[in-house]
């Protein structure tokens, strides 16, 4: 059954005993439906360089909405977990506790996977638990049904971590899509079986017809000649690296259409069960506010692939821009233009690969891990002994971070030591900037970056040491891309609202992701406390 009494509830009863916290003092009724689109893997560059090629969704969002123009991440693992529950929560990862995908357990060795409950099983399909018992802080979510006990909050999204964290720990439903059979699946957490809209949705054969489409450009030639050349063979691991794609197949052995995750499709798929969602689940029919969580997630496929410079990308965009413009159709002609506010930013950007970099005249590289583990081993053992350490200390290297297992035997000030140790050798190589202990994050130092080190500290989930490599270098083999910095590449995304009750323009002050989740509590008529954020106060009408 789904988990309606959360360790939320007391305190938040105890803040309307007492009179509860100032909201934003928002004058007119809150937008009946609300609904917020995290495309993972943005960067907000894609919104400037294709800005005239926009005709849809995206063209209506930036024409109309509150466009804030350099909105950014302040944590320092721009990571999908991370970047979810942040805009969900309003908080940093400090607060929330998802510091990144999955983090080391200590204690047992084992990593930790975001989203992993094994306490809640799937619904629908086989595999472990999914569930946001990990999550620290409350969503919107949790907020908005607080504040009216009559909302609805869902969330849907491809990825099982995405959607969880997203739609947090009072969803009325949470689903994302399984690879091993195609269909659209949620855990025990949200209910013990899947609501008969979602098995019609299953049935109706949408993902089976669209997994049969081979994959072609949008437009003519022309408007692609700004992204680079299709045939970069240092794309998707040197395998179809140009168009056309042909439609991906079931592959047995392999799980359900394997490359149909790496194709606009799914984002199409996403927003169709969305449109579902609205109609059977009746959002935004009453005077009680709803929200619905949408996460795009075909954009970090694509991505890590091919590259944030790559036709392929682009052509996503493209055709995202369409997609979304067939969505807002749908919810002006089921809410009318002013019944809904729709808000979207993204989880993360990502870096350019490397040899894309190189050809700009960049000094980008690609740093192997093992490089930097050489220097790791050696001197944990130097550290370790000279604490009178014989036994080797397990280490491993994820996500620009150490991690160490010291064992409980040695002190506190002896573990501050080897952490100390191990971060100075670090130093020695070429392409590491900076090596942050948790010891110096805890003590308040001040060097460039250390403060989204900082934001993203959460005791026993975050590394020992916090790496810095050079901006535009990538800790990764080839064929691929990714997003592991503080660098502006990978943190800075677009934030826009739109809709019932927000004021158009484009705003070009800093503004943080953290910011968004405040400015819909506003427009909600929800208390403005538990946020680490601030309402975007331009946007409000």
């Amino acid at each position: 059954m789904r988990r309606r009494g959360s360790r939320w509830t007391f305190g938040i009863a105890v803040a309307a005993a007492l009179g509860g916290p100032a909201t934003a003092g928002h004058a007119q009724a809150p937008p009946r439906l609300t609904v917020v689109v995290i495309v993972d893997q943005m960067p907000v560059h894609v919104l400037e360089r294709f800005d005239d090629l926009f005709a849809g969704g995206l063209r209506r969002l930036l024409d109309a909405g509150a466009v804030f123009t350099r909105a950014r991440h302040l944590h320092g693992i721009p990571h999908t977990g991370p970047g979810h529950a942040t805009l969900a929560t309003g908080a940093h990862p400090s607060a929330h506790g998802i510091v990144s995908n999955n983090w080391l357990d200590r204690a047992t060795g084992e990593w930790v996977y975001a989203a992993g409950d094994t306490a809640h099983p799937l619904v629908g399909s086989d595999g472990e638990g999914r569930s946001p018992r990990l999550l620290e802080r409350p969503t919107l979510g949790t907020h908005l049904k607080r504040a009216h006990p009559g909302a609805r909050v869902f969330a849907v999204a491809p990825k099982d971590r995405s959607a969880v964290l997203m739609g947090g720990h009072e969803a009325d439903g949470a689903f994302w899509f399984d690879g091993a059979t195609g269909r659209w699946i949620t855990s025990t957490w949200y209910g013990a079986d899947l609501p008969a809209w979602v098995r019609d949705f299953n049935a109706s054969g949408a993902a089976d017809s669209l997994s049969r489409l081979p994959w072609t450009e949008l437009l003519e030639e022309a408007p692609y000649r700004r992204s680079r050349a299709d045939d970069s063979p240092f794309e998707n691991d040197g395998g179809e690296t140009t168009f056309p794609h042909a439609a991906p197949a079931y592959r047995e052995g392999e799980g359900w259409a394997p490359g149909f995750l790496a194709t606009p499709w799914l984002d199409e798929l996403t927003l169709e069960l969305a449109l579902s969602a609205i109609a059977a689940e009746a959002l935004g029919a009453d005077a009680d506010p709803d929200l619905l969580w949408v996460g795009l997630s075909a954009g970090d496929f694509i991505g890590h692939a091919f590259g944030p410079w790559s036709r392929e990308v682009q052509d996503l965009f493209l055709r995202l821009d369409r997609a979304l413009g067939r969505f807002l159709d749908a919810l002006d002609r089921r809410l009318g233009p002013d019944g809904y506010v729709v808000a979207l930013s993204a989880d993360h950007g990502v870096v350019a690969m490397p040899e894309a970099a190189r050809t700009e005249g960049y000094d980008a590289r690609r740093v192997d891990r093992a490089s930097i583990m050489d220097l790791i081993r050696p001197a944990l053992e130097r550290a370790a002994a000279a604490e009178g350490w014989i036994e080797p200390i397990p280490a491993s290297l994820a996500y620009m971070g150490v991690y160490m297992r010291i064992p409980a035997p040695l002190d506190p000030g002896a573990a501050g030591r080897i952490r100390a140790a191990v971060a100075a050798e670090l130093l020695r190589h070429a392409r590491i900037e900076d090596a942050v202990t948790d010891a110096e994050l805890g003590a308040g130092i001040r060097r460039p970056f250390v403060d989204a080190f900082r934001r993203s500290r959460f005791p026993g989930r975050s590394p020992d040491v916090f790496l810095r490599g050079r901006e535009r270098d990538l800790l990764a083999g080839p064929g691929f891309t990714a997003h592991l910095s503080p660098y502006d590449e990978d943190v800075r995304v677009p934030l826009i609202v739109m809709g019932a009750g927000v004021r158009p323009g484009r705003f070009g002050r800093d503004v943080a992701t953290v910011d968004l989740a405040p400015t819909l509590a506003a427009l909600l008529g929800v208390a403005l406390d538990g946020f680490d954020g601030e309402p975007l106060r331009e946007a409000l009408d």
